[in-house]
């Protein structure tokens, strides 16, 4: 996210320009970092759990919906995609309040 905001100075400075709040910018940036990290987050799970479910039939022969494996891997992928947004949404908070804070002028003159 920091790169994000980074690349996308000249979009805050012209936002800015035609009277976009610090808000509204802020809420922007934690907005896209939600999207991002719920998809990732949820794609990350289902790979995860794909994975084991491999693993463990290679391995045991058995099938990973057996013996009660199906509910520990759906509380695993549901406390890691909770995990994975709330840190997407923690990493986007500070790079778009330090973008939001930036003189309009100023950001439109930054080169990336």
């Amino acid at each position: 996210m920091l790169m994000s905001v980074t690349e996308r100075y000249k979009e805050i400075g012209t936002l800015k320009c035609l009277g976009s709040s610090d808000g509204f910018i802020v809420k922007v940036f934690f907005i896209e970092a939600l999207l991002i990290g719920t998809i990732s987050s949820v794609l990350g799970a289902i790979v995860g759990i794909a994975i084991v479910c491999g693993l463990r039939l290679v391995t045991d022969g058995t099938s990973a919906f057996g013996s009660g494996f199906a509910i520990q891997a759906f509380v695993i992928a549901i406390t890691a995609t909770g995990i994975g947004i709330v840190l997407s949404a923690v990493a986007a908070v500070l790079p778009a309040i330090q973008a939001a804070k930036m003189p309009a002028a100023a950001a439109l003159r930054v080169e990336v």
